[in-house]
């Protein structure tokens, strides 16, 4: 990555070549554990994080090579990842309609072997008291590259999380969590008024649907409701 690529416009192919120069001449090098926010890998492969890059231009990136992503949370002090198994099952959904899909129980392993690898360079910030990773995990769909960038989970500014309705809804298989989404979703988010901290999206057919970066459910009566499978 040269010093006049943004890393907001950054490639995947871009930080591959970052890497490469870091260790070029050096054949089986790898980035020092150090106290490091974040923490970025390809194939199981922890690499350095190019300056600049957020989960953001983690999930462009990941969009201009076309793929699927989840986005995970830790829990216990960054100790588990809050419902993994359905992440993955998220994930493998992108490939149903591919001869080579990946069996589930090893998509399973490989993801969670790179949660703890990411989860242990994060060292000293992952040792905090109150500490907490964001997690997202992306496919592409060309060279099935598996990708996972973790960061601190984001905290609300509020006691409680101030969202707002707006219209809109992902289109084609809501199984499938396609990373162009990031980018579509994108127009929404700059509608997001000052002291808003989320948006809460209402479908064509008036139902709720999911925040930008949430899920939603409410409790009434006893009962807990979502928006239903098919949305």
């Amino acid at each position: 990555m040269t010093a006049t690529v943004s890393p907001s416009n950054i490639t995947l192919n871009e930080i591959i070549d970052f890497n490469e120069e870091l260790t070029k001449g050096l054949p089986g090098v790898a980035p020092k554990e150090v106290d490091q926010k974040d923490a970025l890998l390809r194939n199981g492969r922890l690499l350095v994080t190019p300056p600049g890059l957020t989960k953001a231009s983690f999930l462009h990136a990941l969009a201009l090579e076309g793929g699927v992503f989840t986005t995970m949370r830790t829990t216990f002090n960054a100790t588990r990842i809050l419902s993994v198994d359905r992440h993955i099952k998220r994930l493998s959904a992108g490939y149903e309609d591919t001869d080579d899909a990946a069996e589930l129980d090893t998509l399973g392993r490989k993801v969670k072997e790179m949660c703890l690898t990411g989860i242990a360079a994060l060292n000293g910030h992952a040792k905090a008291e109150d500490f907490e990773a964001q997690v997202t995990v992306g496919i592409t769909y060309k060279v099935k590259d598996m990708w996972m960038f973790l960061c601190p989970l984001p905290v609300h500014k509020n006691s409680r999380c101030v969202a707002e309705l707006t219209r809109g809804e992902r289109s084609g298989n809501v199984h499938v969590k396609d990373v162009s989404w990031t980018e579509r979703r994108k127009a929404i988010s700059e509608r997001m008024a000052t002291g808003v901290e989320e948006m809460v999206m209402v479908g064509s057919d008036d139902r709720v649907t999911e925040g930008l970066s949430s899920n939603v459910a409410f409790v009434a009566e006893g009962k807990v409701y979502t928006a239903g499978e098919d949305k």
